[in-house]
């Protein structure tokens, strides 16, 4: 595991980890990219821009939470998916001290194409990185960089296997069945390809 941010006061302490250590995963995070750029969403209640992201629902994987919420927040319907990191994060109190850990799980989409949004989402904006008005300042920056460093260690991999150079699963069956669970039919086309990462 690989601390970030670590004795800078006021910050939270961000930790990656193979697998969620000592709780339940509860977010799902999905930096995305279309076209060469990076997908930032702005909620209609906020001025602020973040990842693709969501809580990780009673009865659902944190794979299906990040398929479900990139659906939702982006408007895509064809993506490839990748799992990055899991992650703990602990705010600082007032005092100093650290809060109990929280984990999430961090993955990372590229976008074969979108749609209408359909969520609470007010604008989706293509970036060329990092946005310059974040939600959480001192969280973003990090799972960011997080993604762009595993990002480029499989850079050949990503192309052969979204190319269709390696024989990926189809994620496609599942997102059926969970749509028939919630009442909802699913248009999305995904495949989730999960490749052996090794932590920082």
């Amino acid at each position: 595991m690989c601390p970030e941010d670590a004795g800078r006061p006021g910050r939270p302490l961000i930790r990656f980890h193979r697998q969620a250590l000592r709780g339940p995963v509860v977010f799902a995070l999905v930096p995305a990219s279309f076209q060469g750029e990076w997908i930032w969403v702005k909620q209609k209640t906020r001025e602020t821009w973040e990842f693709p992201a969501g809580h990780v629902e009673a009865g659902e994987t944190p794979l299906q939470t990040a398929r479900r919420e990139l659906a939702e927040e982006t408007g895509a319907i064809a993506f490839n998916l990748w799992p990055v990191s899991f992650y703990s994060a602990r705010e600082r109190q007032p005092d100093g001290s650290l809060a109990p850990a929280r984990y999430g799980q961090l993955f990372y989409a590229d976008i074969l194409e979108m749609g209408p949004i359909s969520s609470e989402i007010e604008q989706v904006e293509r970036f060329d990185g990092l946005h310059d008005n974040l939600t959480y300042p001192d969280i973003q920056p990090v799972l960011f960089r997080k993604v762009l460093a595993w990002r480029a260690r499989h850079e050949k991999r990503l192309k052969g296997r979204a190319n269709g150079n390696e024989k990926a699963p189809s994620a496609t069956a599942e997102g059926a069945s969970e749509s028939r669970r919630s009442g909802r039919r699913s248009q999305t086309r995904a495949r989730y390809i999960r490749i052996d990462v090794t932590t920082d």
